[in-house]
């Protein structure tokens, strides 16, 4: 059997977080959430907090609140944790465990109404260059568990309101030949959404914020990695060869004219991201025991 190598860059978190700002977009670098090692290098992983705070625009003093560099930060042992007002990062250096909470009750100060925008924590990793024509397997592995998920709406409208838990790989134009290059699909495994036992089959073009990136997400079904919808407390565990969906995400691309100068072996995993993003009043919490892209090359 051929093996497998891994290609998500500091897997375990090693070197802490670089943070962006509170502005959605903003992919400035603002500060860093690290333990204080002289070993440490400078960090890969990126924690970016969009949005957070936003009900509290006008409140200078509140609004830097809900930014996590100026909140509190508790370490005991190998466990490093930081919060503010409304979010926390825990991460037990041991066993790279990581947590990411988010209340979005401590976020909103009433029901989100269409066209308001949403809270993010957001977890931003880099890989190896991957192009994926030169990949026999690409593998996700994933052991994660929900720790909190609470409701706080008296109305849910499954049109406007959810907390949606996704990993998502960036597949890209490399070629800087192409029309096409620095153009992108968002892949998509969805984790875990309140609104559904089972995710369908999406792609759609990125929208539904003022900031958006206009790119194709591709998100295959949940059946094809997780069954049902994970329950608070109950660990869960995903091998999902996405080989052959990449693929088929590429010519999705293609067909809806978001691909117009793009070859396959034009295509390499670059990156991506993991975490919250929470469009209704949702408290809730995540751990992640393991986070791997293992690739076969051919």
């Amino acid at each position: 059997m051929q093996s497998e190598r891994q290609i998500i860059l500091d897997n375990r978190f090693e070197n802490g977080f670089a943070v962006k700002p509170q502005t959605d977009g903003d992919n400035e670098i603002i500060g860093y959430l690290t333990y204080g090692d002289a070993e440490t290098r400078k960090p890969v992983m990126v924690l970016a907090q969009w949005y957070c705070g936003y009900w509290v625009l006008n409140n200078a003093e509140e609004y830097a609140g809900h930014n996590i560099l100026n909140g509190y930060r508790k370490n005991s042992g190998s466990v490093y944790e930081w919060g503010d007002a409304s979010k926390r990062v825990r991460l037990d250096r041991m066993n790279g465990q990581l947590e990411l909470e988010l209340n979005a009750s401590r976020e909103y100060n009433r029901d989100r109404i269409y066209g308001e925008p949403w809270p993010h924590i957001l977890i931003e990793y880099q890989t190896d260059v991957m192009p994926i024509c030169k990949a026999e397997r690409i593998v996700l592995n994933l052991d994660f568990c929900l720790s909190k998920a609470v409701c706080h709406m008296a109305k849910e409208d499954e049109e406007l309101h959810t907390a949606q838990f996704v990993w998502y790989a960036i597949l890209k134009n490399d070629n800087p030949l192409k029309k096409d290059y620095g153009k992108y699909i968002w892949f998509g495994c969805t984790l875990y959404d309140s609104r559904y036992e089972r995710m369908p089959f999406s792609a759609e073009i990125d929208g539904g914020k003022e900031v958006n990136t206009g790119m194709l997400i591709y998100k295959p079904a949940t059946d094809e990695y997780l069954p049902c919808r994970p329950k608070v407390g109950e660990e869960q565990s995903i091998r999902y060869d996405m080989t052959e969906r990449l693929t088929e995400a590429y010519m999705e691309a293609c067909r809806k004219g978001q691909f117009i100068d793009t070859d396959i072996e034009d295509l390499v995993i670059t990156g991506g991201n993991i975490g919250w993003e929470v469009t209704g009043t949702y408290d809730v919490c995540m751990r992640i025991g393991r986070m791997e892209l293992n690739v076969s090359d051919k």
